[in-house]
């Protein structure tokens, strides 16, 4: 992973990365620095400095510093919502944000201030494992597919057109934006909570504007994925471009 790029009023583009997997000293020192307050300091003031970016990409490996998003106090209510003496940056028009972070209050209150973004990636991952012995890791991810919308204010993102990210979040808080291009993970528990699957894929018809879709996740036996598609056909009726259509894997009797 490339290193920090500290902003300026005149850059364009940031990227906050960072060189887990290389081992020896260099990872050494790349966890001592995602440990220390002193760097995650200098990330918020580089960020509060770049007031022209257009493409912005943010990894938080500790998944517990989405917080360096927004100012100091700006997400201290644990709400989306920021007082007006430290709104969150916003990216130029046409602006595309990239995010690997663990979602909460600070995530939520960085999209909610960017009604010029055009183009999202959220790969929400899960906050760090719960101490309570009763909370499994996998519950984690559920939990994180029902409720990642739930703090992101409806009509958040007026602009976005390309979203990729888990499924409900677009359902939830992104039924005003003009969608064309959406790729979603379809949620782990999707079989297993209500709505069914096909219902939920039968909410994408509030996307008129939608012409790529690429769900991820959906099931491969046909009892399943017959009626999930039959959704997405009659949903999505406009589409140019589909994937990914899953096919059943014993097709041993299809010629």
């Amino acid at each position: 992973g490339r290193g920090l790029e500290l902003g300026h009023g005149g850059m364009h583009e940031f990227y906050a990365g960072y060189g887990y997997g290389l081992g020896g000293a260099y990872e050494a020192d790349v966890r001592a620095a995602l440990a220390s307050d002193r760097y995650w300091s200098t990330v918020r003031a580089a960020l509060s400095g770049c007031s022209g970016l257009q493409i912005f990409q943010f990894e938080d490996p500790t998944r517990v510093r989405a917080d360096v998003l927004v100012p100091l106090g700006a997400a201290a209510s644990g709400g989306a919502t920021v007082s007006s003496q430290s709104q969150p940056w916003r990216l130029r028009v046409a602006g595309e944000a990239r995010l690997f972070v663990a979602w909460g209050p600070p995530v939520a209150a960085f999209l909610a201030a960017q009604d010029a973004l055009e183009a999202l990636t959220l790969d929400a991952i899960p906050p760090p494992p719960s101490p309570d012995p009763r909370i499994s890791a996998e519950s984690a991810v559920h939990d994180r597919d029902i409720d990642v919308g739930a703090l992101l204010a409806a009509g958040a993102l007026p602009r976005l057109r390309v979203y990729e990210g888990p499924l409900r979040l677009a359902l939830r808080r992104l039924r005003h934006a003009p969608l064309t291009h959406l790729k979603a993970h379809v949620p782990a528990n999707a079989y297993e909570v209500a709505p069914p699957l096909p219902v939920l894929l039968s909410e994408l018809a509030c996307f008129a504007r939608l012409r790529a879709l690429c769900l991820m996740g959906l099931p491969h036996d046909a009892a399943r994925a017959v009626p999930a598609l039959g959704a997405v056909a009659r949903a999505c009726p406009r589409l140019l471009y589909l994937a990914h259509v899953p096919l059943p894997i014993d097709h041993s009797d299809v010629s």
